[in-house]
């Protein structure tokens, strides 16, 4: 049994809303690399192991992969959008923190 991730939760303890973008980007970047290389590590059979998510029922781990590919699409998307918004109010680029 996978307990769910209560994202409000975990947004506010990490204090989302006051963080740097620089700070929180390169939290992310480490914290994906880590499973990027536990990934990696595993063999066809493993990423057929069974298990139950809560909220999302019956899954594999392969599918607990596509999960987290999804999720982190959709704040990719959130975040071109607001690259999009950012750009039609004109604020300067040179405002904003580079990549």
């Amino acid at each position: 049994m996978l307990a769910s991730v209560d994202g409000l939760h975990v947004a506010a303890e990490r204090s989302y809303a006051t963080s740097s973008a620089e700070e929180a980007l390169a939290s992310f970047r480490v914290a994906r690399r880590q499973t990027l290389d536990l990934i990696g590590t595993l063999t066809p059979d493993q990423f057929e192991r069974p298990a139950t998510f809560e909220g999302y029922g019956a899954l594999s781990l392969k599918s607990l992969v596509h999960y987290l590919c999804s999720h982190d699409q959709q704040h990719l998307a959130g975040l071109q959008w607001l690259l999009g918004k950012i750009e039609a109010l004109g604020i300067k680029p040179s405002l904003i923190s580079p990549a």
